[in-house]
């Protein structure tokens, strides 16, 4: 989808350049271009319905507190060691 009239442009009197501005949403121009498309109407469907249904978080997935490593910070994931190299300095 292509989408038109997004933005207006005005000048700004003190500095001469272009400034730009968001049109509202309802005078946007949306037009449909089937040629752009890479995945078929069918598959896209059927992976958008089926996409947040049975996720189950894997070891090391920090979207959540709970699945994080407790030593390791926040945000850091299970198993992630730090290295130390020979000079002292941190590798990872």
């Amino acid at each position: 989808m292509l989408v038109w009239n997004r933005l207006r442009y005005l000048k700004d009197p003190q500095t001469g350049r272009r400034l730009a501005r968001p049109n509202p949403p309802e005078s946007w121009i949306r037009t449909e271009v089937l040629e752009l498309r890479i995945v078929s109407d069918a598959l896209w469907q059927s992976r958008t319905v089926t996409a947040g249904r049975n996720r189950k978080p894997q070891q090391g997935d920090c979207r959540t507190r709970a699945n994080c490593c407790e030593g390791a910070g926040v945000g850091a994931p299970v198993g992630v060691v730090r290295a130390v190299s020979p000079a002292g300095l941190r590798t990872g």
